[in-house]
């Protein structure tokens, strides 16, 4: 009888245990986290990143030979190194025909049309996460959009359909928050196409000091993708921004009228 209640004692410990350490990660994670940290490793996250290309870029600073060439033409480089080393070989022919997207194509630009899951987990502005019993809420300053994580162990509900931002289940790895994302309606991601059939694991990690959110988010799609895709996005803690509704944005008639001319 002693073993057994010893066990009970010694079992409930961990769990609160667990519960404390999650209770901190999510602590840690809630609040108000916009922009990158003013670092040359920050501003070349601003929107998205890949650790490939980063220490590419780590590499090309801190070589003296470079020491005349401008930033923009060293983050530059780095990019395309990515690209043609990680991101090309890893898209299928479908995406292939069309990478990489022409910005002045967006539908985000041209019609005002609200970013899908894929970019907007990587909006270069706010990001305030609000941390609830059962669920984690992200509101981005792009497009003012909310997003919805539950942490309750629910599954995704049979037979439900594709959205703009999908369908979002986390949980806590010690520190590190993990959701995964599913039944995305297609949309672009890093400047090509992706189909339904996009699912992503994020995973969410505070520094030491818990200024720096960092995000790495690895992209599988049988039809855009042959092989995995990871990016990398990093906010700076910034206790004093504010999330305002997004009504601003126009749709560019006048652009939209000239590129019709000139064709």
């Amino acid at each position: 009888m002693t073993k057994v209640i010893t066990r009970i004692i010694f079992l409930a410990g961990i769990l609160m245990t667990w519960n404390v350490q999650a209770q901190s990660s999510a602590a840690g994670l809630s609040g108000m986290w916009s922009g990158p940290p003013d670092t040359p490793e920050g501003l070349f996250c601003f929107f998205s990143c890949s650790d490939y290309a980063l220490e590419v870029q780590v590499g090309l600073l801190d070589d003296p030979a470079n020491d005349d060439r401008p930033y923009g033409a060293l983050t530059a480089q780095a990019n395309r190194m990515f690209s043609d080393n990680v991101m090309e070989p890893k898209l299928t022919a479908a995406t292939l025909t069309t990478y990489p997207l022409d910005p002045a194509e967006d539908p985000g630009f041209l019609k005002c049309e609200p970013w899908g899951f894929a970019r907007q987990i990587f909006s270069p502005h706010q990001n305030e996460i609000t941390i609830e019993a059962d669920h984690i809420e992200m509101h981005y300053g792009e497009w003012d959009a909310r997003r919805m994580i539950y942490t309750d162990g629910r599954t995704a509900p049979e037979n439900l359909q594709a959205s703009l931002l999908g369908y979002s289940v986390g949980h806590f790895d010690g520190a590190t928050l993990v959701v995964s994302t599913t039944h995305v309606s297609a949309g672009i991601l890093s400047r090509f196409d992706h189909s339904d059939q996009l699912t992503a694991e994020e995973r969410y990690s505070v520094s030491a000091d818990g200024l720096i959110l960092t995000l790495d988010a690895t992209f599988s799609d049988p039809w855009a993708l042959k092989q995995p895709l990871t990016l990398k996005k990093i906010w700076n803690w910034s206790l004093d921004e504010e999330i305002y509704s997004y009504t601003d944005c126009e749709i560019p008639t006048d652009f939209i009228e000239s590129r019709g001319a000139a064709r």
